[in-house]
């Protein structure tokens, strides 16, 4: 009987030495794309229009074979109010036109910069706790959250639901008055739109849903007003106005 010869048996280690040659290649050009990158970078030029690559030897001039000159910006003038080191203010031969200081506008226009402090809303029941806070150096304004990230109000509210008042309290509302009282300034600080509570409840329509019509949730399980539907804007805005009637300035 006759046997045919079959070709040369290349076995495992051949397959496997042509991977090794594919992967090799592929990380030749990723560092090859890398390496370009780096060096290109400084001439990648970023504009409305998109991503361009401007390299300099492509913007030479034609005739002289040099770039062009850039325009050159006229150098900043910066003026003082201090006099020169022998006490004398400095001169110009050129006549400056007379300045006149900015008029202010009507009301209370004086810049005022706030220093705020947080206050914990827990500890406010305290009246040493509000006390330190009053006699901080340099506080002259109390930041108070009044409406939390899983939306609970922090203060005995008509606006909201009973079942977002668990965490309220008088101490909340007593704690503003005396801050106002005091002199200082009073932020009322609210979570706005993610919202744990009202969406769960009684403003399940007013909710952020998902497309099957499910109550969208975040990563941290919170739900979220739609800022989209007039009755969230309705909410804030009356939670805003009791911040006012508290005592809140900001």
């Amino acid at each position: 009987m006759n046997y045919r010869i079959p070709g040369p048996y290349r076995g495992y280690n051949a397959h496997r030495g042509r991977r090794l040659k594919i992967i090799a290649a592929l990380v030749g050009v990723c560092l090859l794309g890398a390496s370009a990158f780096l060096l290109l970078q400084d001439y990648l030029v970023f504009s409305p229009d998109g991503v361009r690559l401007e390299l300099p030897f492509f913007g030479l001039d034609k005739k002289s074979g040099k770039a062009p000159k850039k325009e050159e910006t006229p150098p900043l003038k910066v003026e003082t109010g201090g006099s020169e080191k022998n006490g004398t203010e400095p001169q110009s031969n050129a006549a400056e036109p007379e300045q006149t200081a900015p008029e202010k506008p009507a009301g209370n226009s004086d810049s005022l910069i706030l220093n705020a402090v947080c206050a914990d809303y827990a500890k406010l029941s305290d009246r040493e706790y509000r006390r330190s806070l009053m006699s901080l150096s340099g506080v002259n304004a109390v930041i108070v959250d009044l409406k939390l990230a899983d939306g609970n109000v922090t203060y005995l509210s008509k606006a909201a639901s009973p079942d977002a008042q668990k965490k309220a309290s008088d101490s909340v509302s007593d704690a503003i008055k005396e801050f106002s009282e005091n002199g200082l300034r009073v932020i009322g600080r609210i979570s706005a739109f993610r919202d744990n509570a009202a969406p769960r409840t009684v403003m399940r329509s007013s909710a952020i849903r998902t497309g099957s019509g499910a109550t969208w949730l975040d990563y941290n399980y919170y739900g979220w007003l739609d800022p989209y539907k007039k009755s969230s804007a309705e909410y804030l805005g009356a939670l805003s106005k009791e911040a006012e009637e508290l005592g809140c300035s900001e």
